[in-house]
Protein backbone atom coordinates (compact mmCIF):
# COMPACT_ATOMS: atom_id res chain seq x y z
CA UNK A 1 0.00 0.00 0.00
CA UNK A 2 1.34 3.45 -0.91
CA UNK A 3 1.45 5.94 1.95
CA UNK A 4 0.68 9.59 1.21
CA UNK A 5 3.82 11.37 2.41
CA UNK A 6 2.05 14.76 2.26
CA UNK A 7 -0.16 13.86 5.23
CA UNK A 8 1.11 15.34 8.48
CA UNK A 9 2.37 12.83 11.04
CA UNK A 10 -0.44 13.66 13.45
CA UNK A 11 -3.04 12.87 10.75
CA UNK A 12 -1.64 9.48 9.76
CA UNK A 13 -3.01 6.10 10.79
CA UNK A 14 -0.80 4.33 13.32
CA UNK A 15 -0.91 1.12 11.25
CA UNK A 16 -0.92 1.94 7.54
CA UNK A 17 -0.01 5.63 7.36
CA UNK A 18 -3.16 6.57 5.45
CA UNK A 19 -5.23 9.60 6.50
CA UNK A 20 -6.78 9.12 9.92
CA UNK A 21 -10.48 9.66 10.68
CA UNK A 22 -10.27 9.54 14.47
CA UNK A 23 -8.51 7.93 17.41
CA UNK A 24 -7.87 4.34 18.46
CA UNK A 25 -7.21 3.45 22.10
CA UNK A 26 -4.21 1.21 22.76
CA UNK A 27 -5.32 -1.21 24.05
CA UNK A 28 -9.04 -0.77 23.26
CA UNK A 29 -11.01 1.34 25.73
CA UNK A 30 -13.57 -1.42 26.34
CA UNK A 31 -11.02 -3.21 28.57
CA UNK A 32 -11.12 -0.33 31.06
CA UNK A 33 -14.08 -0.02 33.46
CA UNK A 34 -15.06 3.31 34.97
CA UNK A 35 -12.52 4.41 37.54
CA UNK A 36 -9.70 2.87 35.52
CA UNK A 37 -9.56 5.25 32.57
CA UNK A 38 -6.81 7.63 33.63
CA UNK A 39 -4.76 8.97 30.70
CA UNK A 40 -5.56 6.14 28.27
CA UNK A 41 -3.16 5.78 25.36
CA UNK A 42 -4.58 7.02 22.03
CA UNK A 43 -3.25 7.04 18.47
CA UNK A 44 -4.65 8.40 15.21
CA UNK A 45 -6.30 5.76 13.04
CA UNK A 46 -8.08 5.20 9.73
CA UNK A 47 -11.51 3.51 9.61
CA UNK A 48 -10.08 0.13 8.56
CA UNK A 49 -7.77 -0.04 11.57
CA UNK A 50 -10.25 1.31 14.10
CA UNK A 51 -14.03 0.99 13.60
CA UNK A 52 -13.75 -2.00 11.26
CA UNK A 53 -12.03 -3.99 14.03
CA UNK A 54 -14.71 -3.37 16.67
CA UNK A 55 -16.01 -6.98 16.56
CA UNK A 56 -12.49 -8.31 17.10
CA UNK A 57 -12.09 -5.91 20.04
CA UNK A 58 -15.29 -7.17 21.66
CA UNK A 59 -14.50 -10.88 21.20
CA UNK A 60 -11.00 -10.45 22.59
CA UNK A 61 -12.28 -8.40 25.52
CA UNK A 62 -14.53 -11.29 26.46
CA UNK A 63 -11.68 -13.80 26.12
CA UNK A 64 -9.26 -11.74 28.23
CA UNK A 65 -11.85 -11.07 30.94
CA UNK A 66 -13.08 -14.67 31.15
CA UNK A 67 -9.49 -15.89 31.47
CA UNK A 68 -8.71 -13.39 34.28
CA UNK A 69 -10.24 -15.23 37.23
CA UNK A 70 -8.09 -13.60 39.92
CA UNK A 71 -8.63 -10.01 38.75
CA UNK A 72 -11.28 -8.08 40.69
CA UNK A 73 -11.37 -5.46 37.94
CA UNK A 74 -12.02 -8.08 35.25
CA UNK A 75 -14.72 -9.79 37.31
CA UNK A 76 -16.44 -6.45 37.90
CA UNK A 77 -16.41 -5.67 34.18
CA UNK A 78 -17.71 -9.16 33.38
CA UNK A 79 -20.65 -8.82 35.76
CA UNK A 80 -21.52 -5.25 34.80
CA UNK A 81 -20.93 -5.30 31.04
CA UNK A 82 -20.41 -8.74 29.53
CA UNK A 83 -23.32 -10.57 31.17
CA UNK A 84 -25.78 -7.72 30.50
CA UNK A 85 -24.47 -7.29 26.95
CA UNK A 86 -24.90 -10.89 25.82
CA UNK A 87 -28.39 -11.05 27.34
CA UNK A 88 -29.64 -8.47 24.85
CA UNK A 89 -31.67 -9.92 21.98
CA UNK A 90 -29.39 -8.37 19.35
CA UNK A 91 -26.39 -10.08 20.99
CA UNK A 92 -27.88 -13.57 21.05
CA UNK A 93 -25.42 -14.81 18.39
CA UNK A 94 -22.44 -13.58 20.42
CA UNK A 95 -23.72 -15.36 23.54
CA UNK A 96 -24.15 -18.62 21.64
CA UNK A 97 -20.66 -18.29 20.15
CA UNK A 98 -19.14 -17.79 23.60
CA UNK A 99 -20.99 -20.79 25.03
CA UNK A 100 -19.86 -22.99 22.13
CA UNK A 101 -16.23 -22.14 22.81
CA UNK A 102 -16.19 -22.95 26.53
CA UNK A 103 -15.00 -26.49 27.36
CA UNK A 104 -15.22 -28.14 30.77
CA UNK A 105 -12.58 -30.58 31.99
CA UNK A 106 -13.76 -33.86 33.60
CA UNK A 107 -11.60 -33.12 36.65
CA UNK A 108 -13.11 -29.66 37.01
CA UNK A 109 -12.36 -26.26 35.53
CA UNK A 110 -12.14 -25.69 31.82
CA UNK A 111 -10.74 -23.60 29.04
CA UNK A 112 -11.82 -21.24 26.30
CA UNK A 113 -11.06 -21.70 22.63
CA UNK A 114 -9.71 -18.45 21.19
CA UNK A 115 -9.98 -17.55 17.50
CA UNK A 116 -6.32 -17.16 16.47
CA UNK A 117 -7.15 -14.78 13.63
CA UNK A 118 -8.78 -12.50 16.19
CA UNK A 119 -5.91 -12.70 18.68
CA UNK A 120 -3.29 -12.15 15.95
CA UNK A 121 -5.07 -9.02 14.71
CA UNK A 122 -5.79 -7.77 18.21
CA UNK A 123 -2.26 -8.00 19.53
CA UNK A 124 -0.77 -6.78 16.26
CA UNK A 125 -2.74 -3.56 16.45
CA UNK A 126 -1.66 -3.01 20.06
CA UNK A 127 2.01 -3.64 19.19
CA UNK A 128 1.79 -1.25 16.23
CA UNK A 129 -0.15 1.30 18.26
CA UNK A 130 2.39 1.37 21.08
CA UNK A 131 5.26 1.71 18.62
CA UNK A 132 3.49 4.63 16.91
CA UNK A 133 2.72 6.29 20.25
CA UNK A 134 6.35 5.99 21.38
CA UNK A 135 8.22 6.78 18.16
CA UNK A 136 5.67 8.78 16.15
CA UNK A 137 5.79 6.67 12.97
CA UNK A 138 4.81 3.26 11.60
CA UNK A 139 7.17 0.32 11.19
CA UNK A 140 7.26 -1.84 8.08
CA UNK A 141 7.22 -5.61 8.23
CA UNK A 142 5.04 -7.83 10.41
CA UNK A 143 4.49 -8.64 14.07
CA UNK A 144 4.41 -11.77 16.18
CA UNK A 145 3.36 -12.40 19.76
CA UNK A 146 3.59 -15.01 22.50
CA UNK A 147 0.65 -15.20 24.95
CA UNK A 148 1.00 -17.16 28.18
CA UNK A 149 -2.69 -18.18 28.03
CA UNK A 150 -2.52 -19.56 24.50
CA UNK A 151 -0.78 -22.64 23.13
CA UNK A 152 0.76 -21.71 19.77
CA UNK A 153 1.47 -25.13 18.28
CA UNK A 154 2.83 -23.55 15.10
CA UNK A 155 6.00 -22.42 16.88
CA UNK A 156 9.06 -24.65 16.96
CA UNK A 157 10.67 -25.51 20.30
CA UNK A 158 13.48 -23.08 19.48
CA UNK A 159 11.04 -20.22 18.84
CA UNK A 160 9.25 -20.98 22.13
CA UNK A 161 12.61 -20.87 23.90
CA UNK A 162 13.45 -17.57 22.19
CA UNK A 163 10.36 -15.95 23.68
CA UNK A 164 11.00 -17.40 27.13
CA UNK A 165 14.56 -16.00 27.13
CA UNK A 166 13.70 -12.60 25.63
CA UNK A 167 12.86 -10.80 28.86
CA UNK A 168 16.09 -11.94 30.55
CA UNK A 169 18.18 -11.17 27.47
CA UNK A 170 17.35 -7.45 27.67
CA UNK A 171 16.78 -7.35 31.43
CA UNK A 172 18.77 -4.13 31.94
CA UNK A 173 17.35 -2.30 28.93
CA UNK A 174 13.56 -2.47 29.22
CA UNK A 175 11.81 0.90 29.48
CA UNK A 176 8.70 1.03 31.67
CA UNK A 177 5.60 2.35 29.89
CA UNK A 178 4.37 4.42 32.87
CA UNK A 179 0.72 3.36 32.52
CA UNK A 180 -1.85 4.88 34.87
CA UNK A 181 -4.22 1.88 35.01
CA UNK A 182 -1.89 -0.98 35.88
CA UNK A 183 -4.67 -3.25 37.15
CA UNK A 184 -5.96 -3.34 33.57
CA UNK A 185 -2.89 -2.82 31.39
CA UNK A 186 0.83 -2.26 31.77
CA UNK A 187 3.84 -2.64 29.48
CA UNK A 188 7.57 -2.22 29.03
CA UNK A 189 9.48 -1.98 25.78
CA UNK A 190 12.87 -1.92 24.09
CA UNK A 191 14.11 -1.19 20.57
CA UNK A 192 17.06 -3.30 19.42
CA UNK A 193 19.14 -1.34 16.91
CA UNK A 194 21.20 -4.41 15.96
CA UNK A 195 18.14 -6.43 14.93
CA UNK A 196 15.99 -3.40 13.96
CA UNK A 197 13.24 -4.83 16.15
CA UNK A 198 10.72 -3.44 18.60
CA UNK A 199 10.06 -5.61 21.67
CA UNK A 200 7.20 -5.07 24.09
CA UNK A 201 6.00 -7.06 27.11
CA UNK A 202 2.37 -6.39 27.98
CA UNK A 203 0.27 -7.36 30.99
CA UNK A 204 -3.54 -7.43 30.95
CA UNK A 205 -5.54 -7.61 34.20
CA UNK A 206 -2.35 -8.74 35.99
CA UNK A 207 -3.04 -12.21 34.49
CA UNK A 208 -2.03 -12.20 30.86
CA UNK A 209 1.57 -11.74 29.80
CA UNK A 210 1.95 -11.10 26.08
CA UNK A 211 5.37 -10.64 24.47
CA UNK A 212 5.17 -8.78 21.16
CA UNK A 213 7.86 -8.24 18.54
CA UNK A 214 8.17 -6.52 15.19
CA UNK A 215 9.71 -8.54 12.39
CA UNK A 216 11.50 -6.74 9.50
CA UNK A 217 10.45 -7.49 5.92
CA UNK A 218 11.87 -10.74 4.58
CA UNK A 219 12.16 -12.38 8.00
CA UNK A 220 9.89 -14.57 10.13
CA UNK A 221 9.79 -15.67 13.75
CA UNK A 222 11.81 -18.82 13.15
CA UNK A 223 14.77 -16.69 11.98
CA UNK A 224 15.09 -15.59 15.61
CA UNK A 225 14.66 -18.96 17.28
CA UNK A 226 17.33 -19.74 19.85
CA UNK A 227 18.86 -23.17 19.39
CA UNK A 228 18.25 -24.77 22.80
CA UNK A 229 21.10 -27.28 22.64
CA UNK A 230 23.66 -24.67 21.59
CA UNK A 231 22.40 -22.32 24.30
CA UNK A 232 22.75 -24.97 27.02
CA UNK A 233 26.20 -26.00 25.78
CA UNK A 234 27.43 -22.42 25.95
CA UNK A 235 26.10 -22.07 29.51
CA UNK A 236 27.89 -25.26 30.57
CA UNK A 237 31.25 -24.17 29.15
Amino acid sequence: MNVNLNIKAEDKCYWCGMKSVGFEHVPPQNLFPKGHRNELIKVTACKKHNQDLSKVDERMRINLIMLSHTSKVARKLFNEKIIKGIQREESKGLGIDIANNIYEKPEGGGYIRVNFEHSDTYFEKIIRGLYFRIYGNQFSGTTHHFWNHSNDLSLSANAHFYYLELEKKYSDEWIVGNCKNKQVFDFKYFYCNDEKQFFVIMNFYENHKVIGISIPKGKNIEDYGVDIEKYLNVKLE
